[in-house]
C-alpha cells in the first residue's frame, strides 16, 4: 500500500544574495534518479532576510527520504543561508517530524563576496513531544 507524505518548510537566506540563490535553485539538479522534483521557490524578500519556501505531497517518500535529505544538505551548502526547517507528515503514523538546520558560524560572515557557509547544525524534533531526537553537524 502506498502512503502519502507531506513535506514542507523554508530556508532563511540573506537578501543581498537573492540573485545568487535564485541561480542556485534553478540550476540545482535535484531529481536525478528518483521521483521527487525541485519544489523550491525563488527567494522572497522579507523583514530581515529572504525566504525560500518549499512543499509537496509524495507517494512512498520513505523510500527516497535519505537521498532527498542528502540532496537538500548539498543544496544548503551552495546557498547563502542562515537556517532551514523541514517538516515531514506521514500518513501512516500521523507523526510530524521537524528537521532543523542552523548555520554553524556567525551570520554576519555570510556575504555574497565570500563562499557560502559549509557547516550546519542539524537536529530532529518530534512534534508530539517537542523532544530533540538526534543532533549532529553537517559539513
Amino acid at each position: 500500500m502506498a502512503e502519502q507524505t507531506i513535506l514542507y518548510g523554508y530556508i532563511e537566506t540573506i537578501s543581498e544574495a537573492d540573485i545568487l540563490n535564485s541561480g542556485v535553485i534553478s540550476n540545482f539538479r535535484f531529481n536525478i534518479g528518483y521521483s521527487i522534483p525541485n519544489i523550491f521557490s525563488t527567494p522572497v524578500k522579507g523583514y530581515q532576510g529572504s525566504i525560500i519556501s518549499f512543499g509537496g505531497s509524495f507517494k512512498n517518500f520513505s523510500d527516497d527520504k535519505d537521498r532527498w535529505f542528502s540532496d537538500f544538505e548539498k543544496l544548503l551548502m551552495k546557498l547563502y543561508a542562515k537556517s532551514a526547517i523541514v517538516n515531514i507528515e506521514n500518513e501512516l503514523d500521523g507523526e510530524l517530524v521537524s528537521v532543523n538546520y542552523v548555520v554553524d558560524e556567525s551570520w554576519e560572515n555570510i556575504l555574497p563576496n565570500k563562499n557560502p557557509p559549509n557547516k550546519w547544525r542539524k537536529w530532529f524534533k518530534e512534534a508530539s513531544t517537542n523532544e530533540i531526537v538526534e543532533q549532529k553537524v553537517v559539513a
